[in-house]
């Protein structure tokens, strides 16, 4: 009874004090009212500034100021992007951990990585993933699957389409690509300033995606024109970017589409609709295929041996969540090691040398060249390599929930966003001699006479080009097969030259938007008699 009373005393006592507010309220000016206003606005940002610096559970992490009691720094370099070169310079000043955002930590170290990407190989509570990839849909597709179940279930029906068998099957439609390029190469690319060899290369990349994937032939390389689907996509990461950033300023939010153009915040709509369409194109031909593709593995039979179904049927929207990964998360690694194979390699002749003996000196014509005799190619898998150290697929760290663990021998509290700075990572001194420098002799066995001693100590485990634990990416192996294949006929047939090499730095001019965009690559081309 006494405690029913002493409520009642106190929402009496408020309602008074309420009621006596309102009344002097009333007699404020407007100027009055907004000095209150501001006052208690200002009161509240210290108050929390203080708390975010020294009271909150991420306090004893360095890191600048500003990001310790605001999403604005992370906004800027995201903004800027420069976000991966930032956290390099961090990491430079504070260590192998820094507090880039109130609630986020960004690690260096190459242990963060596996402590958190590998956590549940190493039976530890499962890092889940954030809604960092959301976009809004229904169904989320297997890279942006936060639900570590129904992602290891999507996983393992898409597994079959990239095992030994099934890329096997797909040589004769990757060979009919490569030897396309060569050829319009060759008609364009031998006279003057050559090609724009990133242009050429989002073509070529996006035809041997699409056709990989669910059989669509866009012809982007023998038209020498850019489809409207790549188009699209292109404008995307821009998008993404201002999506994610002004997503951490919640009253922000709705003004972030004003910096964007009109015709870029219609992009990602287009896009999904695109890939709808794609998809519904190829559910209709499903039994009049011209070459197997990944996407066969996701449609289950319709009758078993017995007569009986096999699988239930997908859905539309989950059909069309896969295919838009395996279509981009074919597309933009392919592009990206090719372009920036393609420059380091004219900027550094000797290595360009040693490429071309290893593979004009392997076969006698360009038709013997084949995947199988490639994979033994060790100079070529030490360049690919390279080529991923140095400027890695991964444009940024995958954000992940700390469930409250250790990382890297640092305590993390749960809810704490959590990720490994890929570039960093690749480019510690720690890790890799003279990281910055391009030498895939660095990946070559002691035993290979191109071997070189000074990378003797290089950390490999801080390479990790595909991700790794139960996220890792699967296609990896059809990644090596494209870019051994299409290099190996290129180098066979030309000799390359840099023509834009005046006024180009790779590094320097590298920008980061969600993925990388690249600069543009002038290459001429000289067949090889």
């Amino acid at each position: 009874m006494a405690l029913a009373d002493s409520i009642s005393v106190i929402a009496q006592s408020s309602a008074t004090w309420l009621a006596d507010f309102r009344t002097v309220a009333s007699t404020w000016s407007y100027a009055k009212i907004f000095g209150v206003v501001s006052a208690v606005a200002a009161i509240h940002a210290i108050s929390r500034a203080v708390y975010l610096t020294f009271f909150h559970p991420l306090s004893k992490f360095p890191g600048p100021r500003i990001a310790a009691v605001s999403n604005i720094y992370y906004a800027v370099k995201w903004l800027s992007g420069r976000y991966p070169m930032a956290c390099q310079k961090l990491f430079e000043q504070y260590g192998p951990v820094v507090r880039i955002a109130p609630n986020e930590l960004v690690f260096s170290g190459t242990q963060s990585y596996y402590d958190i990407h590998a956590s549940a190989v190493r039976n530890r509570e499962t890092f889940v993933k954030t809604k960092f990839q959301d976009i809004g849909e229904k169904e989320p597709g297997v890279t942006a699957e936060r639900d570590p179940e129904v992602h290891r279930e999507v996983a393992r029906k898409l597994r079959p389409a990239f095992s030994p068998r099934s890329l096997k099957a797909q040589e004769p439609t990757l060979n009919s690509h490569v030897d396309e390029l060569i050829d319009r190469i060759n008609t364009h690319g031998t006279t003057g300033r050559g090609i724009n060899f990133l242009e050429w290369m989002d073509r070529y990349s996006w035809d041997v995606a699409a056709n990989m994937a669910y059989g669509r032939e866009f012809h982007q390389v023998r038209d020498t024109k850019t489809s409207s689907f790549l188009q699209t996509f292109q404008r995307v990461g821009p998008l993404g970017t201002v999506v994610q950033v002004f997503s951490r300023f919640p009253l922000l939010r709705p003004l972030g589409l004003l910096f964007v153009p009109p015709s870029v915040v219609k992009t990602l709509p287009t896009l999904l609709r695109m890939n709808r369409q794609e998809v519904r194109s190829r559910m209709a031909r499903k039994d009049n295929l011209l070459h197997p593709d990944y996407m066969q593995h996701l449609v289950p039979e319709e009758k078993s041996e017995g007569g009986g179904p096999v699988e239930e049927m997908p859905t539309e929207d989950w059909l069309v969540a896969q295919a838009n990964v395996l279509v981009l998360a074919g597309f933009d690694p392919l592009t990206n090691v090719m372009v920036a194979v393609m420059y380091y390699l004219c900027r550094s002749p000797d290595k360009l040398r040693r490429l071309t003996e290893e593979i004009r000196g392997a076969f006698t014509s360009y038709s013997d060249i084949n995947v199988d005799a490639l994979q033994s190619f060790k100079y070529l898998q030490a360049v690919l390599e390279e080529c991923l150290r140095i400027h890695t697929n991964a444009a940024f760290g995958l954000p992940r929930l700390c469930p409250g663990a250790t990382i890297d021998g640092y305590h993390v509290p749960e809810g704490t966003v959590v990720q490994t700075c890929h570039y960093a990572t690749t480019h510690d001194e720690k890790n890799f001699a003279m990281p910055y420098e391009f030498h895939p002799e660095r990946f070559l066995p002691e035993t290979h006479p191109l071997y070189d001693a000074r990378f003797s100590n290089d950390n490999k485990k801080a390479f990790v080009p595909f991700s790794s634990g139960p996220r890792g990416c699967p296609g990896y192996n059809a990644a090596y097969m494209q870019l051994r294949l299409t290099l190996a006929k290129m180098f066979w047939t030309f000799d390359v030259e840099l023509t834009n090499g005046d006024t180009l730095d790779w590094e320097r001019d590298l920008r980061m938007y969600a993925v990388w965009i690249r600069p543009e690559v002038w290459v001429r081309f000289t067949k090889v008699q």
